[in-house]
């Protein structure tokens, strides 16, 4: 059976990127920020509050202290710290945070398959993250057509995202190569809400086209 995100949220002791006894924590669908009093939390969503980690057991979870609230809070860790890792899960994709300066950033994200649309006429979404996570973000991707991961056309490339934090602007610069014919996609970086995405077009050839991707960044 595969594993749902609710399923993987809290794993042991991890070392990554040169951190020794860091913790690993799993987070459905948002990034780890400090708990405010006055912000509405999801189900699974994960805090941190006075140096401990702790995951939200209910929907709706607005000014529930985390450390006197064991109905509404489930304590993760105690004594989170400096190099602790972070794995944020959201739809079918997952980033990777690392606590650095009390802060947590993304670090790298893990390589994702998109399938996209052969014969997209009007803009679609391909990926989004939420823009006040990553204000700045370096995605680079590879674009096949045919079956993957290898085929006749074939683009390498990488995006630099920049957003003012507030999602009310967004800019970015774009480098790739080819191999063999245009992969006739074309894509573009905007917002939606709070969220920054890379919406795209695509010619129809009658051949499979995928996007894979990574980001890393930081906010």
């Amino acid at each position: 059976m595969a594993k749902q995100q609710v399923d993987v949220l809290a794993l042991g002791r991890g070392n990554l990127n040169s951190s020794t006894d860091a913790s690993t924590v799993f987070s459905a669908n948002n990034v780890v920020t400090t708990w405010s009093s006055s912000t509405t939390y999801a189900q699974y969503n994960v805090v941190e509050y006075a140096g401990n980690a702790y995951r939200s057991k209910i929907a709706s979870n607005l000014n529930n202290e985390p450390d006197t609230s064991p109905n509404d809070w489930e304590t993760l860790y105690v004594g989170v710290k400096d190099g602790d890792v972070c794995v944020v899960i959201a739809g079918s994709g997952s980033t990777i945070l690392q606590r650095k300066s009390t802060v947590w950033s993304a670090l790298v994200a893990a390589p994702i398959v998109v399938p996209l649309v052969d014969g997209q006429a009007s803009p679609a979404t391909a990926i989004q993250f939420l823009g006040n996570s990553l204000t700045y973000a370096k995605v680079t991707y590879t674009l096949v057509r045919g079956t993957y991961p290898s085929a006749g056309r074939m683009r390498a490339g990488t995006f630099n995202v920049l957003n003012d934090g507030v999602v009310s602007n967004v800019s970015y610069d774009h480098e790739f190569t080819d191999i063999g014919a245009d992969v006739e996609a074309y894509m573009s970086w905007t917002y939606s809400g709070t969220n920054v995405e890379l919406q795209y077009t695509s010619t129809s050839l009658g051949v499979p086209l995928y996007f894979e991707y990574s980001i890393s960044g930081w906010s």
